[in-house]
């Protein structure tokens, strides 16, 4: 189970965990039409620094830290940009997630205004069963 409880995908126990469940996520997201909009930050405007930190935090961390995708990727905070700006640029609160799924599924819980504190371990949870279920077959 994952840290907060809400993603604990493939633990009927009658399936290996994580087989299939990302693409299922994907093509339910994809058919419904969501999208993350990477420009929602409330009313806070961006610091213009923000472009160079986002790029040199994808540079060191350029996979997805849920599913280890490389295509897609957006920049997470943990403490969201509108609960706490003065974080934004904080190297500490970021978290690559791709854009589809992990960012909506991990990062906000299915909802562009929620947010999970428990993102970094949920995310490497989720990680390790994925890459257990492929080492196992």
């Amino acid at each position: 189970m994952l840290g907060s409880g809400v993603w604990d995908l493939g633990s009927r126990g009658d399936e290996d965990p994580g087989v299939g469940e990302l693409e299922v996520i994907r093509s339910l997201l994809r058919t419904i039409g969501i999208r993350p909009d990477p420009g929602l930050v409330g009313s806070q405007p961006r610091s213009p620094r923000w472009p160079a930190v986002r790029a040199a935090h994808l540079q060191a961390h350029p996979t997805c830290a849920a599913c280890g995708a490389r295509d897609e990727l957006e920049v997470h905070h943990v403490v969201p940009y509108h609960v706490d700006s003065s974080r934004e640029l904080d190297p500490t609160n970021l978290l690559t997630l791709c854009g589809d799924p992990c960012h909506l599924v991990h990062g906000h819980l299915m909802h562009w205004r929620r947010s999970n504190p428990s993102v970094v371990a949920d995310a490497a949870a989720y990680l390790a069963r994925l890459v257990a279920a492929k080492t196992r077959g």
